[in-house]
């Protein structure tokens, strides 16, 4: 998604503000999620949260790399964090030996989700080698 979202950017046709809100509350209204898209009280917010790349948020934002992400949260559930989280995850998250480590790009993330197998599951499917 964002290889899209910074080829989006890079044609103009947007703002960069109006182009955030069409993955996020515009695209929520479209599709009549009523409790989506935002982060307000009383709204289900999931949360990917990562690294400042950048000192303007949206070039931050645009920037963003997958190994950037330090946390992920789901429907109020921790589902990856980055390694140099996880001291301070111990005690916070009572399932922590249930997360399996795996990496991205050199960068040590954990999630419950095997990753390897989804990739494999994935690549049955893919009729050329990536």
């Amino acid at each position: 998604m964002q290889v899209n979202l910074r080829k989006a950017r890079k044609l103009g046709m947007l703002s960069d503000e109006e182009l955030f809100h069409s993955v996020t509350s515009n695209a929520a209204e479209f599709w009549e999620m009523k409790d989506l898209g935002v982060i307000a009280e009383g709204k289900k917010a999931d949360l990917v949260i990562s690294a400042k790349r950048k000192e303007d948020q949206f070039d931050s934002f645009y920037e963003t790399d997958s190994e950037d992400i330090l946390l992920i949260v789901k429907n109020g559930k921790i589902i990856l964090f980055d390694a140099m989280l996880k001291n301070v995850l111990i005690s916070i998250l009572k399932n922590i030996n249930d997360f399996r480590e795996f990496t991205v790009r050199g960068i040590s993330k954990f999630t419950e989700y095997d990753v390897s197998g989804i990739i494999k599951q994935i690549n049955k499917f893919i009729p050329f080698e990536l």
